[in-house]
């Protein structure tokens, strides 16, 4: 009975795990009502499986391998501060609604990344991983498939916006280019770090081929300034770490390929007359005042300043927007209009995730959200320095470990998004969230579960001094 109740909770949890995951993404990021809580609920009964299993089947839970405690207590420590402000907030904000999503877009990603992290077996993280990439790979070829076949007029089933349309930019399975994209910029990374890294899966490097092909192609498609600016960005940390595995001399060598792939293709890219490029071209570089971003961002300012420690409340932004968007320039008593009225369009987000992060939950908020994040970097931080001394213990010849590809797959997505979420709201999209919020999750277990000690040759201490290990 006990082996019945193991194998299916652990069916169970596994499959609405998948579900939310892959289903999301396709569900127009699950970011209307009626898609965003019936993924919630699943992941929460995922999280309740996750949960009686540890109760009931205890200390013989699955992945029944050693955990190194001393990371895995310093990011549960990094987190809960800022977890319990956001409780806090959330049951001071005036409007339930809209904070209660604000509250889950940060909670359910973290509950599923632990769930994730100390739930599942070897085995189904390896299987989470693969299905990750070949749902992203998926999404790919339809957004590409859609675009060549309707011009992007639809998405999924639905009529696509007229805006984007006119614009002849594809969206995919989002409403959204800029959204879609940031999703292919995940895939993208995953599939670099699945060709650059060294291991055996063969299988798994002819697969990054056409997931950065498709990747690329989509994200062309979209037309996303900010997706190109993005991974620009994200190249520096590639250069820095996603070649540790190999020899230092054959290290710079393919620091060069990728410098002058980078560079070549950049310059190939601008002196090409094709409309990504005119995107650029055309932006209002010197008329920044006049643009919706610059008027949401100097809205938001305005709206923080008012609360500038504890924020205005989470999900507030949208209710708060008409009384700070219009320029401060009008005044009432000698009926002046205001410069820029907000009298064209309505911001529901901020269309810059920090900035809405720190205009809704203040300095203190924003702080406590480093400090988070600080301990997740720490805990890749650790990861790579022990891949680093791994391979110099063994003078380079250490065999490739997959691994790698997963921790700097989470290392690289992670990046990516907190560079693009600078100027767009990926992060307000709940299959995106999620998605992140997985794949980290997969190298935090990955990580957590590694406890060899590094063996240097000669040392009789067992390597623990080489490795600074747990």
């Amino acid at each position: 009975m006990h082996d019945i109740f193991e194998r299916l909770t652990g069916f169970l949890f596994f499959l609405l795990t998948v579900i939310v995951l892959l289903a999301a993404p396709w569900l127009f990021g699950a970011w209307e009502m009626w898609w965003f809580w019936p993924m919630t609920t699943l992941l929460f009964g995922a999280v309740l499986l996750f949960a009686v299993r540890l109760v009931f089947l205890g200390h013989g839970y699955p992945p029944r391998t050693p955990v190194n405690r001393r990371l895995a207590l310093m990011l549960l420590m990094g987190w809960a501060p800022f977890v319990l402000y956001m409780l806090i907030r959330f049951h001071q904000a005036p409007v339930y609604l809209d904070a209660e999503r604000s509250m889950l877009l940060f909670v359910t990603p973290l509950l599923l990344g632990i769930a994730i992290a100390f739930g599942f077996s070897r085995r189904q993280l390896e299987g989470l991983f693969i299905l990750i990439l070949l749902n992203m790979l998926a999404l790919g070829v339809y957004a590409i498939v859609n675009w060549y076949k309707t011009r992007g007029e639809f998405v999924m089933w639905q009529p696509a916006y007229p805006q984007y349309i006119l614009d002849e930019r594809a969206s995919g399975s989002y409403y959204c280019p800029n959204h879609f994209a940031g999703v292919m910029e995940i895939a993208l990374l995953a599939g670099l770090a699945l060709l650059i890294t060294r291991h055996p899966r063969l299988g798994l490097r002819l697969l990054a081929v056409p997931l950065i092909g498709v990747a690329v192609w989509a994200i062309l498609l979209t037309k996303s300034r900010g997706a190109v600016l993005s991974l620009g960005v994200v190249t520096i940390l590639v250069l820095m770490v996603g070649f540790l595995q190999w020899r230092p001399a054959f290290r710079h060598s393919l620091a060069v390929v990728v410098v002058a792939a980078t560079l070549g293709g950049s310059f190939a890219a601008l002196t090409l007359d094709i409309p990504f490029v005119q995107r650029f071209r055309h932006y209002p570089w010197r008329q920044l005042e006049r643009t919706s971003r610059y008027r949401m961002y100097s809205g938001a300012i305005r709206a923080w300043r008012t609360a500038p420690v504890w924020g205005i409340g989470p999900g507030m932004h949208r209710h708060l927007w008409p009384h700070f968007a219009a320029s401060p320039d009008g005044d009432r008593e000698t009926a002046q209009w205001p410069r820029f009225p907000n009298d064209t369009f309505h911001s529901y987000e901020v269309h810059s995730d920090w900035l809405q992060l720190m205009e809704e939950y203040g300095v203190v908020g924003l702080l406590l959200f480093l400090t988070a994040l600080s301990a997740t970097l720490a805990l890749w931080a650790e990861a790579l320095k022990r891949e680093w001394r791994r391979q110099r213990a063994a003078a380079w010849r250490a065999p490739g470990r997959f691994d790698y590809a997963v921790i700097l797959t989470g290392l690289l997505s992670g990046a990516v998004m907190a560079v693009h979420s600078l100027g767009d709201f990926n992060l307000q999209m709940p299959a995106t969230v999620w998605l992140l919020g997985g794949i980290v999750a997969i190298g935090v277990a990955v990580i957590l579960r590694d406890v060899a000690p590094v063996v240097v040759a000669g040392d009789s201490s067992g390597g623990r001094a080489a490795d600074g290990g747990p």
